[in-house]
């Protein structure tokens, strides 16, 4: 075998002498490495591997495949008794160091046979109609795996808010006000009274109302005294008890609150 090292006379190392490849050269280290270092993760040793070897872990880490999950009905929030009929769900992949092998969906539904090049994955998923998050797994042939972010719906029951005339409001009143589907459990909304003379706000919520703020920030809860719960029919076909908030009559130009809210 020809020589493949020699001494350095000037810093006195070895240096690789001959046809300058590291053909049958192995290197070989019990002692398991401290940090991760290109694709040589901490704790991990070599046995008479070779340079291709090393230089490959290093320079050339193995990736997983990447996955991300859209929707063709990105109306994310709705209202209690709302049904999704027919939602497709779109899982895009990206091949990495492997084949792709498995496109899952977290509701149980695979895919038989999924692109290994990586590509767009669909699945059909019918009456949703709960609150429900949906996320996408990939996973190549040796076992390297990606996540999605996830895709989620939630149903809540709707605010109402507008202008009347007196201070009593039944149930066919109450359907007619503006009606907003809130984004969260409790927050705050914004809400657009318009211009009325010696009408009355009335805000109803299948819930509490803790403040309710005026253009300039003042707390005018305590201007609604008129209040009383009644029953709501909802679009889901329940009758939903409803805490009703009547203001005082006045006259306002354009008057936008912000209401504080608390769904049960």
């Amino acid at each position: 075998m020809a020589e493949k090292f020699k001494v350095n006379p000037i810093t006195g190392k070895f240096d690789m002498v001959g046809d300058g490849t590291a053909e049958g050269i192995t290197y070989t280290n019990a002692e398991k490495t401290i940090e991760t270092i290109g694709g040589v993760k901490a704790g991990t040793s070599f046995d008479k591997a070779t340079v291709e070897e090393v230089f490959n872990m290093l320079f050339y880490p193995e990736r997983g495949p990447l996955i991300s999950l859209s929707a063709n009905d990105t109306n994310y929030n709705r209202e209690i008794g709302d049904i999704i009929e027919e939602l497709t769900l779109t899982a895009t992949t990206t091949k990495k160091s492997y084949p792709i092998k498995s496109v899952k969906l977290s509701d149980g539904q695979s895919i038989a046979s999924p692109n290994a090049n990586g590509g767009a994955e669909k699945f059909t998923v019918t009456n949703v109609g709960k609150n429900v998050s949906f996320t996408a797994t990939v996973a190549d042939e040796k076992g390297l795996s990606g996540k999605s972010s996830a895709i989620s719906y939630a149903f809540r029951r709707p605010i109402y808010y507008g202008i009347i005339a007196s201070n009593k409001a039944d149930d066919a009143v109450i359907r007619t006000l503006t009606k907003v589907i809130p984004t969260a459990d409790s927050g705050t909304i914004t809400a657009t009274f318009g211009k009325f003379d010696s009408m009355r706000m009335v805000v109803a919520v299948a819930g509490t109302v803790s403040d309710i703020l005026n253009p300039s920030g003042y707390k005018i809860l305590n201007s609604f005294d008129t209040r009383f719960v009644i029953n709501v029919q909802c679009l889901d076909g329940q009758e939903v008890p409803y805490n009703v908030f009547i203001s005082n009559p006045n006259k306002q130009e354009s008057y936008t609150c912000k209401i504080t809210y608390k769904l049960n």
